[in-house]
């Protein structure tokens, strides 16, 4: 199930992703399953911070495990920030030391922009972005694989 805005699961996904989370102010998807005892349990999402119009930041993040990342909510992220928003792009800022997320944003199809060096304490950021006429993930069909 995907939940929106949920302070909690924007808690879990910003400790993990290293974002604060500001009610009001960010936006936040979240996919929740039951655990074993029946208990939702968040397993990733995104928050989306620095929305301009133009553009927004989203930042991912497993929470429990590696099979977070779904079909559904992809496209309710992707839609989130092109649809929704009305963005042209979508930026995915990574740190360089990051080779995880820097890959799975690159299958996704966000390509580096730019590298800043010396963000942080063991290297760069890297500056990733991803065009709406670009996007595959928009389009209602790719829920049903």
């Amino acid at each position: 199930m995907i939940i929106f805005n949920n302070t909690h699961a924007a808690v879990e996904i910003g400790d993990a992703c290293h974002v604060i989370y500001y009610p009001g102010v960010h936006s936040c998807l979240a996919r929740v399953e039951r655990n074993a005892h029946g208990e939702p349990e968040v397993r990733g999402g995104a928050i989306f911070t620095d929305f301009n119009k133009a553009t927004i930041q989203i930042h991912c993040a497993s929470v429990k495990g590696r099979r977070w990342l779904t079909r559904e909510l992809l496209w309710h992220a992707f839609n989130y920030g092109f649809v929704v928003c009305g963005c042209s792009k979508l930026i995915a800022p990574v740190p360089e030391t990051n080779t995880r997320a820097l890959d799975l944003n690159k299958h996704l199809g966000f390509t580096v922009e730019t590298v800043i060096g010396g963000v942080f304490l063991d290297g760069g950021l890297l500056v990733m972005s991803m065009r709406r006429e670009d996007c595959r993930f928009l389009d209602r069909s790719y829920l049903r694989g």
